[in-house]
């Protein structure tokens, strides 16, 4: 059994797990954590890396009905078991807030002496251990992250395989050459999650006709897509686009291959071959990212760009072809848009909204990713 733990927007990281595990039987259970109920051979450190949704995954050692430390010390002392010299261990804790961890703690340091194992408790303020927590002490290579999660009446108990690679993350997103602050950046972690829910194979085409610095290029490259293109209708997009796919390049040289041209996205048939592109996934403008918002204005504008840049999108997808695209929520209403060349896809886990609402305190444009395929 394999656990999950979800980020800030549990739906979509759920979707997106379930759209890259594809159909599995799962439980959710509470808004922070997946539970996999059947068995399933993953590569831990590399779909970690893949999800850009998922905080932790790792794998549930054993239920109990009841918490009693005598219980669990046996169970946390086998899952230590492989380590030598000094161990550390942490506790992470999910649905059971008032859960005393203290005495387990010095029990189980108690059961580790008489192994003739050292140990140090690793603590934070949270319940739970951050992935940062987890990386910075070297829990996943020198101890364990044990996780408790409360499931009604029982106790899971399990261990961390993976965090996520949140130096990775930041060092692709605060450290590539260009960086546009102003432009209203798209997260890689969001990127990465976009990719997943497209459902792209590795071996099709990607295109992102609004690519900005190069965000969803730099991931669809960096998660095995062998061709992926860019356009944009700014030449300094184009310019720090390049710039930072050749950084990329310079430092993981077995990346695939990318193009990347100057062309409105409402034109996109000027320079790309009708019917060649497999998948699109792009953030578009969203509207003025600073500053008061004419809301009436935005959204006449908006609507003419998504629909006239839908169409082009159109042309140029292969039958079937999926398009995911942000589109953006202004005042929290969302745009009236309905692509007549397209059909909407609801996500696996929600049948009802039309898409899926991501967005940060104090956002004044949210987003709203939405997923959809050319008649």
């Amino acid at each position: 059994m394999l656990f999950f733990v979800l980020g800030n927007h549990p739906e979509i990281s759920l979707a997106e797990i379930l759209a890259v595990l594809g159909p599995v039987e799962y439980r959710l259970i509470n808004q922070q954590t997946l539970i996999i109920t059947q068995d399933l051979a993953i590569e831990p450190q590399i779909l970690i890396r893949r999800l850009g949704g998922t905080i932790k995954l790792g794998k549930i050692k054993q239920t109990i009905k009841h918490w009693q430390p005598q219980t669990v010390v046996p169970i946390v002392t086998d899952l230590l078991s492989a380590y030598q010299g000094k161990v550390k261990f942490g506790f992470s804790v999910y649905g059971a807030p008032k859960l005393n961890l203290k005495p387990l703690a010095m029990e189980l340091k108690k059961e580790l002496k008489t192994q003739s194992l050292n140990s140090r408790w690793v603590t934070s303020r949270d319940q739970a251990l951050s992935s940062v927590v987890v990386e910075q002490n070297k829990l996943i290579e020198q101890g364990a992250d044990i996780v408790i999660i409360k499931d009604n009446d029982s106790y899971l108990i399990g261990k961390t395989w993976a965090v996520q690679a949140f130096k990775e993350l930041s060092a692709r997103d605060y450290g590539r050459p260009a960086r546009d602050d102003h432009s209203g950046m798209l997260p890689p972690k969001l990127a990465q999650i976009m990719l997943n829910l497209s459902g792209a194979k590795f071996n099709q085409v990607v295109l992102d006709p609004f690519c900005g610095s190069g965000t969803v290029l730099a991931e669809a490259l960096l998660m095995g897509f062998q061709q992926v293109q860019g356009t944009d209708i700014s030449a300094k997009a184009v310019k720090d686009t390049e710039t930072n796919l050749a950084w990329l390049k310079k430092n993981q040289p077995q990346i695939g291959n990318y193009l990347v041209r100057l062309v409105d996205a409402r034109k996109l048939l000027q320079i790309i071959p009708a019917k060649s592109i497999d998948v699109i996934v792009t953030e578009p403008y969203l509207g003025p990212q600073r500053g008061r918002i004419d809301y009436k204005t935005t959204v006449v504008e908006l609507m003419d760009l998504y629909s006239q840049a839908l169409l082009a999108m159109a042309q140029v997808l292969k039958p079937q072809g999926r398009v995911v695209m942000i589109w953006s929520v202004i005042q929290n209403r969302p745009l009236l848009l309905q692509p007549k060349d397209f059909t909407i896809i609801k996500s696996h886990n929600n049948q009802t909204a039309r898409g899926l609402l991501y967005s940060r305190p104090g956002q004044k444009i949210k987003r709203e990713i939405i997923i959809l395929q050319k008649k």
